[in-house]
């Protein structure tokens, strides 16, 4: 063999494992350091759970369609210096993201935030039920934590749920938050609403924050203007001075759970802890979760003779200051509806 051959030989010999190896360096480097698709902003929502293990952070990464192969994130795990805590949540990703991206942002933690809408009188149904048609997860198990005699002693709330506690307004929670800590986040966000003047005036009427609370909630269920709220704030200030019965028809109601409409025994029904019409004082606690401006008329109420009134919507209701003119003008308004 003549020397030149022999060279040729060598030559090709050398190049393979070194062309191959510049083949698989790029192949390597399309699936470590280059994102799937380039031009591909569109979101995918990805769900990591608590305690993800690679191998199941490769794995769903790879089934949402955000990395070529699942071994692609064990490399990168393998080989960064400082291996990246993934913190659990939903996040909201981009195939134009390259791995060692992705992985950054899941372990800056920087979660999608749902919104969750707390309506003025809504009931603990009400939020177990906005909080599942969020996607955070389902009103049963929103509804167990309300109720949770553990939560419920920890928070020094003596009463069978929280309703009534729940601030309404809007927030934003992460899918995969737990039911326990998204009550306490609510709860602490309220406390701002019990400023040191209403704290005192609280006080000043011998009334406990529960007593407040249950008091606002029977003003929520019946109009949500605020001057009226005031108003009826003062006939029941004044029915409780008086040792008179509330009356109140949205406590009776809230006592029967099922019914919307009830009949004559359901007045008389001394079973129903709910019912004013029978039980003298403040139910046992809040019938909804009352807005501001009802927690405010609960203390701030007007100060008035009115001790009945008669709701014909939330914002036409007339007050009346004795028994004999109350009576009357229900007759009339029977008459006119017979």
């Amino acid at each position: 063999m003549t020397a030149a051959k022999l060279l040729i030989r060598l030559v090709i010999i050398l190049s393979v494992p070194i062309i191959t190896a510049y083949f698989v360096y790029n192949e390597l480097k399309s699936y470590l350091a280059s994102p799937i698709d380039t031009s591909n902003n569109q979101s995918v929502l990805v769900e990591i759970p608590t305690d993800v293990t690679t191998e199941q952070l490769a794995e769903l990464l790879h089934n949402a369609g955000l990395v070529r192969k699942p071994w692609v994130i064990s490399i990168i795990a393998t080989l960064s210096k400082n291996k990246p805590k993934i913190l659990a949540g939903e996040y909201e990703l981009t195939k134009n993201l390259t791995p060692k991206e992705i992985i950054k942002k899941l372990s800056l933690g920087v979660v999608v935030k749902r919104k969750v809408t707390i309506l003025e009188g809504s009931t603990i149904e009400d939020v177990a039920q906005s909080f599942e048609d969020a996607k955070i997860n389902t009103k049963e198990v929103f509804l167990n934590s309300l109720r949770s005699p553990e939560l419920l002693a920890k928070a020094n709330i003596k009463s069978s749920s929280f309703e009534g506690y729940l601030m309404p307004g809007e927030y934003e929670f992460s899918k995969t938050e737990p039911p326990a800590n998204i009550i306490w986040k609510i709860l602490e966000s309220n406390e701002k609403n019990w400023t040191p003047e209403l704290i005192a005036k609280s006080a000043e009427l011998k009334l406990t924050r529960h007593e407040i609370l249950t008091l606002a909630s029977l003003i929520q269920a019946e109009t949500t203007i605020p001057d009226l709220q005031k108003t009826i704030s003062g006939v029941y200030h004044n029915r409780l001075m008086n040792l008179m019965k509330l009356d109140s028809k949205p406590a009776l109601l809230y006592g029967m759970r099922e019914k919307k409409y009830p009949e004559k025994r359901d007045y008389e029904d001394s079973k129903n802890p709910y019912n004013t019409f029978v039980h003298f004082g403040l139910p046992p606690g809040p019938i909804n979760n009352p807005g501001k401006s009802a927690l405010d008329a609960a203390i701030n109420f007007k100060n008035h003779q009115y001790l009945f009134f008669i709701k014909e919507s939330a914002e036409k209701i007339t007050f009346i200051q004795t028994l004999n003119e109350y009576l009357v003008m229900q007759a009339k308004l029977a008459e006119q509806k017979s």
